[in-house]
């Protein structure tokens, strides 16, 4: 599974590995998935180049089931990795739902930004951090 697709309400998130780079040595910096993104809501799409670091995704993975075993404690979770391409916020509310935003961009220095919220239930968050897992363990 060198595809992610994450389905949040009515953004979808589609993220292909087109490689995975490391430099020899190892080190937090050195280990690096290069790939495409495709976004989606109604009305818009977009797509874009990304490089995120598995250890990244793996944090993303952890805080949603942090999230999802403390609740009814409103915790929230932020992604915003080394390069800022793709932001997330994620925040519960005391009836289970979960109210998350979004930022996404193809030159995070400069340029055109999609931003938008969405809303799903706190139930799916085991599911996207198992699919993130599971994409983090093919990518290898």
């Amino acid at each position: 599974m060198d595809e992610l697709n994450l389905n949040l309400g009515d953004l979808n998130i589609n993220i292909l590995v087109i490689e995975h780079q490391r430099e020899k040595g190892g080190g937090p910096y050195q280990d690096w998935l290069k790939c495409n993104v495709r976004v989606s809501v109604p009305h818009f799409w977009g797509h874009f180049k990304w490089e995120v670091m598995p250890q990244e995704l793996e944090a993303l993975a952890n805080q949603l089931m942090h999230q999802y075993k403390q609740f009814p404690n409103l915790v929230s979770v932020m992604f915003e990795p080394a390069e800022p391409n793709v932001i997330l916020r994620f925040d519960l509310s005391p009836t289970g739902g979960l109210t998350g935003s979004y930022t996404f961009c193809g030159d995070f220095i400069e340029g055109t930004r999609l931003k938008g919220q969405f809303m799903i239930d706190q139930s799916y968050l085991p599911g996207l951090a198992n699919d993130i897992r599971a994409f983090v363990k093919a990518a290898g």
